[in-house]
């Protein structure tokens, strides 16, 4: 008997995220049927005929949120430059010494193949691959988890086709319960006007349906680039950022450029963000908050906690942080003095 994934099914569950506030249930974990149907983030269909115990995972947000998941033991391979991630040196160093391939390049199908992996997951890139291997009969699974509603698709699947269910809603149950904490703290709040620039240049920047509005809206904060068409970073004028004059200026953690060469811009000067110094970095603490990720709901967390702190208490992010890395990655921040 077929167990068939659809689309249309993750999209429910995943407004649980949104809508839903019941208490948290144990969802029961029934074994899989001999076959699965799924319905991947590329709108493939991908048919798995036996049980996940071998598992590729080619891209950094389903690799770490497979390790939430608890599937660390069953990956035989792994993005490129798994040793430059903080979380695999604290969480599972045994990935780094995996084999890995590199899915901004050519995929090596041939050796990956060798591996015998009952499931490989790949990245909107390399959906070529992902087809290649599927008339090898490998079912490879593409995520595109490109905002927060396709990151929540994405945990689903994932829980789905491994058999853990239960662990990938009790995931998104958690997003919920602190999403809707810091709705309830921000209720009622100013709403002051945010812009985020790019890793490249200040003038880069988000766009409407990237997950990054999604942030900040959620954080009672009004993204001045709302209307800004696109699904990546978008190069804009000066005079455009002029116009939006933000309240405050958000830059990521691996920006080229500094807090303080944005201070002493004389270009910039005029701007709200500028004058009260409202320029932050975006943190990364063992891993990038900002970008689609497990951890994202740590840059939300914080991102709301910045913009009205009279609203918070002063330790309950750093508790937050501790709580999230021991539960989901074994990591213990405070005995490590994080």
């Amino acid at each position: 008997m077929k167990k068939v994934i659809t689309l249309f099914l993750i999209l429910m569950m995943a407004l649980c995220l949104f809508g839903c506030s019941e208490k948290e249930e144990d969802v029961p974990s029934e074994p899989l049927p001999a076959t699965i149907e799924a319905i991947d983030q590329a709108g493939r269909t991908v048919i798995i005929k036996k049980e996940v115990e071998r598992i590729v995972s080619l891209s950094y947000p389903i690799s770490a949120a497979l390790l939430a998941l608890g599937q660390k033991d069953k990956i035989v391979a792994i993005e490129a430059k798994a040793d430059t991630r903080p979380l695999y040196q604290l969480a599972a160093k045994e990935l780094i010494a995996l084999p890995s391939f590199d899915a901004d390049k050519q995929i090596d199908t041939d050796a990956l193949l060798k591996l015998e992996p009952d499931l490989v997951f790949l990245d909107a890139k390399q959906t070529a691959a992902a087809d290649t291997l599927l008339e090898q009969g490998v079912p490879a699974i593409v995520v595109d988890p490109k905002d927060y509603d396709k990151f929540i698709e994405m945990i689903f699947l994932a829980g789905a086709v491994c058999d853990v269910p239960a662990k990938a809603q009790e995931l998104i149950v958690y997003y919920d319960k602190l999403i809707d904490e810091i709705l309830t703290i921000t209720d009622g709040t100013a709403r002051p006007k945010v812009y985020i620039g790019g890793s490249s240049s200040l003038l880069a920047s988000c766009t409407a349906s990237m997950h990054q509005k999604q942030i900040l809206e959620t954080a009672s904060a009004r993204p001045v680039f709302a209307a800004l068409e696109g699904n990546t970073w978008t190069g804009i004028a000066a005079e455009q950022l002029l116009q939006w004059n933000p309240d405050y200026i958000f830059i990521p953690e691996d920006a080229v450029y500094t807090t303080e060469d944005l201070l002493n811009d004389e270009s910039l000067a005029e701007l709200s963000a500028i004058q009260n110094e409202n320029i932050y970095v975006l943190p990364s603490m063992i891993e990038s908050w900002s970008q689609p990720s497990s951890a994202s709901i740590l840059g939300l967390y914080w991102v709301a906690q910045t913009l009205h702190p009279e609203k918070f208490e002063d330790d309950r992010f750093t508790g937050e942080v501790n709580r999230f890395y021991k539960k989901y990655y074994n990591i213990d921040l405070e005995n490590q003095g994080s």
